[in-house]
């Protein structure tokens, strides 16, 4: 009997040795997948972590933003108008986030701020951009204020999109780009403008700054000299037009945050409040085509524009003249020009 349990025993003995060796192996398996997982998940981690840190220190090493709104609105003290401009990216059809707000001040203070790149929205850009005092202007710039409003919930105030004054001083109501050439007499280069597409790229080449700097450069420039055409009352004391003293401020408050609409005709005219201009007997009041007191003239002056069939009386009791036609080009004191 002792023979038989031994030979039992020597046959169950490799049996049970190779049982453990699977179920080392088992574990083992098991160990290593986990390690590996383990592995993962401190490197995820460890990659947030970093790009935590280096967004942070980007922040931290870039000019401060509060500096840049101080300086803003200090050029802002008087002539209370930034230029106004944003970008995003396009993926499949969808827009993505604004990327980039670009606002320049009547001193020509450029400023480009890269809201994909800040942690948040600090409260000086916020404020700036919510002040109802500071109008912003550029084409499509209730377009803008509406996109940063859905993606930040920046709530842009005064905002006044570019048309509508080209169409006060008889223009056509066109791009950016147009009006920069018509207005100003120079062209904005949109080469690198239209094919850089990702604003969302850690660094912007130096040429895509350029252009971007430049478009809200552009739209500051043009409301000035648009400005003045329709206000050039005194231009030693206020260069770019009375808006200083916040009158065309008052007179532009019905078109501020309005989407431009191309098919209803605006007159800056028609946009002023109602005002009573004292005519003394030896003058007369000039009036455009579409009703807008020009000045008041030498009544010569104006009985001349009636001789030449160039004005209509429209009134008697105080002389007042409505001439037919607008200059080819307006220039200051063009109706006050002695008879030709």
């Amino acid at each position: 009997m002792e023979f038989f349990a031994n030979e039992i025993k020597n046959f169950l003995k490799p049996i049970s040795m190779q049982f453990v060796m699977a179920e080392t192996s088992e574990n083992l398996v098991l160990d290593i997948v986990i390690a590996l997982t383990e592995l993962a998940i401190a490197v995820f981690f460890a990659i947030v972590l970093f790009k935590m840190i280096n967004k942070i220190l980007d922040y931290l090493t870039q000019p401060k933003c509060d500096d840049m709104v101080t300086k803003l609105k200090s050029d802002c003290e008087k002539y209370k108008v930034l230029g106004f401009d944003c970008k995003w990216v396009t993926v499949n059809g969808k827009h993505r986030p604004v990327a980039l707000v670009q606002l320049c001040s009547p001193k020509a203070f450029c400023v480009l701020f890269r809201l994909n790149r800040m942690l948040w929205i600090p409260k000086s850009l916020r404020a700036l951009l919510e002040d109802k005092d500071i109008m912003k202007v550029g084409v499509d710039a209730v377009l803008n204020a509406k996109k940063l409003a859905t993606d930040y919930d920046i709530k842009v105030a005064g905002a006044f999109d570019l048309r509508y004054i080209a169409c006060m001083t008889r223009r056509n109501s066109e791009n950016l780009e147009q009006m920069t050439c018509s207005v100003l007499h120079v062209s904005l280069d949109e080469s690198s403008w239209s094919l850089a597409s990702n604003w969302k790229v850690k660094q912007l080449c130096p040429k895509e700054i350029e252009d971007a700097a430049n478009r809200a450069y552009a739209a500051v420039e043009i409301f000035k000299s648009l400005t003045f055409e329709l206000d050039p009352s005194d231009p030693y004391m206020n260069p770019n037009g009375n808006l200083s003293i916040g009158v065309l401020r008052k007179n532009f408050s019905q078109l501020l945050d309005h989407h431009f609409d191309e098919s209803e005709p605006v007159y800056y005219s028609r946009l002023l409040e109602p005002f009573e201009v004292d005519c003394p007997s030896d003058k007369c009041l000039l009036l455009t085509p579409d009703d807008e007191f020009v000045c008041s003239v030498a009544k010569s002056k104006g009985e001349w524009y009636l001789k030449e069939q160039l004005g209509t009386k429209v009134n008697c009791e105080d002389f007042t003249v409505r001439v037919k036609y607008f200059p080819p080009i307006q220039t200051i004191g063009y109706y006050q020009r002695p008879d030709e």
